[in-house]
């Protein structure tokens, strides 16, 4: 059985980070397929290099062609985005090890905030 995870970055995290307004087309998020069947993911090691691979792919769908690296604003939403894209990745391909691998190093699920109304 062949294992894949799917990144897509969210569409307005990334029309943002591309600082692209195009009135005529509509955006498409981006998107890459990260194959890991080859990875022995219950070696610390396979973990690590399923890892490397999330990540580049993260920061391939959140990259912006020839951004301007001055603006600080522009690098603050590229890594915002690629935290979000490869946490999502990370909780999609379900493995509590790699989740655990990028819980270290600060790559996790939000904490949920639920409020309840008082009577």
């Amino acid at each position: 059985m062949k294992k894949f995870t799917k990144l897509a970055a969210l569409s307005a995290l990334a029309a943002f980070a591309a600082n692209i307004a195009l009135a005529d087309s509509p955006f498409e998020p981006r998107s890459a397929v990260v194959a890991f069947s080859d990875v022995d993911t219950s070696s610390a090691h396979g973990v690590a290099v399923l890892y490397q691979r999330l990540k580049i792919a993260a920061e391939y769908v959140c990259s912006v062609p020839s951004p301007d690296r001055s603006q600080l604003v522009l690098m603050q939403r590229y890594a915002s985005c690629v935290k979000q894209s490869l946490g999502n990745a990370v909780a999609d391909a379900h493995l509590p090890v790699l989740a655990a691998y990028a819980a270290s190093r600060g790559i996790g699920s939000s904490p949920t905030l639920t409020i309840a109304q008082v009577k």
